[in-house]
């Protein structure tokens, strides 16, 4: 015999979209707050050179413009994971992957 059905015990009315983007993509309200401040985390000048792609698992990946950018970026890697823990939480971003490509 199966378990009798029964309600979810949660509103079921409209919510915000970062609220449930979570549900559906793991780290997605993550990388959303991320590309919002990413002149915050980054800095003015950085950003406008290289911008937040992905978020996979604990990895953001950030592409740039040139590989000029990416050494640059790549000397500040542990200090971009230290904004990144305060801006979305400690141990959401453990490492990040520098690519070339247009911005």
């Amino acid at each position: 015999m199966s378990p009798s059905w029964r309600p979810l015990n949660e509103d079921r009315g409209p919510r915000r979209l970062g609220d449930a983007l979570d549900r559906v993509l793991p780290g997605g309200r993550a990388f959303t707050t991320l590309v919002e401040r990413w002149d915050d985390v980054a800095g003015a000048n950085l950003a406008s050179h290289a911008r937040p792609t992905a978020l996979h698992a604990t990895t953001l990946v950030v592409a740039v413009e040139d590989p000029a950018w990416a050494t640059q970026l790549r000397f500040l890697v542990t200090d971009l994971v230290h904004r990144c823990d305060d801006v979305v939480g400690a141990g959401v971003v453990t490492e990040v992957r520098v690519v070339v490509r247009p911005v």
